[in-house]
């Protein structure tokens, strides 16, 4: 088993088909329908709500869309949406939009590109905002503990 890319921007390795489609017996696996990515979602991420997962592949199936429109370049996968709700299932207090910055925060350097993913997930009621617009991320820091003294255990001696 092998998994490849699709050939060509924003993908810039080999055209896998040229280079070893002839020791390999390749087949091209489309996303899934959105009952059946729904489906999955659900599996791994059992305790997300139910509702936050069709939001989610509403809006992963309408930036899949804008691919084929030529609007965006980078075809979000079910890949990306499989990362989304296992951050959630193991971190629910980082939040949707937050679980989503995992994937889409490099789009944040392209403002015009990560306008366009905004609107997507703001028409499937989730609230991104521009990257200049967000708060100020908060970073807490554990208290500071004291370490009890060294204590020696071993002695390595080169010759």
């Amino acid at each position: 088993w092998t998994l490849a890319n699709r050939r060509g921007f924003p993908f810039l390795g080999n055209d896998f088909f040229r280079e070893v489609g002839d020791i390999f017996c390749p087949h091209v696996i489309d996303n899934p329908d959105k009952k059946s990515e729904i489906e999955l979602l659900s599996n791994y991420a059992p305790s997300v709500n139910r509702e936050v997962i069709i939001k989610l592949v509403n809006s992963f199936s309408d930036l899949r869309s804008l691919v084929q429109d030529g609007v965006l370049t980078y075809p979000y996968s079910t890949r990306e949406a499989v990362a989304v709700v296992k951050h959630l299932e193991k971190f629910p207090e980082d939040g949707l939009v937050d679980s989503l910055e995992n994937i889409l925060g490099f789009d944040s350097y392209n403002s015009l590109l990560r306008e366009s993913i905004n609107e997507v997930f703001q028409k499937n009621d989730i609230p991104l905002v521009s990257p200049g617009n967000r708060a100020e991320l908060k970073i807490d820091l554990a208290k500071e503990k004291k370490l009890p003294p060294a204590v020696k255990t071993e002695e390595w001696k080169v010759r």
